[in-house]
């Protein structure tokens, strides 16, 4: 039986079979009437305001910079765009020293468009690796998420200490 086009009517016996096939985050399902849609891995695909950078061909443009080891993509949650992009590094040798800015100037040289570029870099030893030996880039997205947490924390104490410490001035002033 040859697969209907995207939106036709297709048997439902043929739906199951399609969708039988598709992996958890496949994106695939199916609506009233048995049509079948499929959308694409959503785990690999960072939405910045709109913008769908896929975080595949990313990390592989910067898997070709001679000071990157290892290097892999995730989307860091942010208030106004949606995600921003951030990528973890493994850099090649212990002593070097990569920088967003020396990346980016790579980036560019490739003639990667400055709408996917990171706009944060991590430079890790290794990747943290699930039980069955594969990158989690769900534990480095919680390992990013808990980091820019902790500096939110730290910044609205250090602006409650600020205003305790004018207050105080202010007392004295007027004591």
């Amino acid at each position: 039986m040859p697969y209907p086009e995207a939106g036709r009517r297709c048997p439902s016996l043929h739906c199951r079979r399609l969708l039988s096939f598709r992996r958890p985050h496949d994106g695939a399902g199916h609506r009233r009437q048995t049509l079948f849609f499929f959308r694409g891995r959503t785990k690999d695909v960072i939405d910045r305001s709109g913008e769908k950078i896929n975080v595949e061909e990313l990390e592989n443009v910067i898997n070709r910079c001679p000071r990157v080891h290892a290097a892999a993509v995730v989307g860091m949650p942010d208030p106004v765009y949606g995600e921003r992009v951030c990528v973890f590094v493994v850099p090649e040798s212990v002593d070097a020293t990569l920088t967003l800015g020396a990346l980016m100037a790579f980036l560019e040289g490739e003639g990667l468009g400055k709408c996917k570029w990171p706009e944060r870099l991590e430079l890790i030893t290794e990747f943290p690796v699930t039980t069955s030996g594969k990158r989690s880039k769900v534990l480095l997205r919680q390992q990013l998420i808990d980091q820019v947490f902790l500096r939110n924390v730290r910044r609205d104490i250090a602006i409650k200490m600020s205003l305790i410490v004018l207050i105080a001035v202010h007392a004295t002033s007027l004591a």
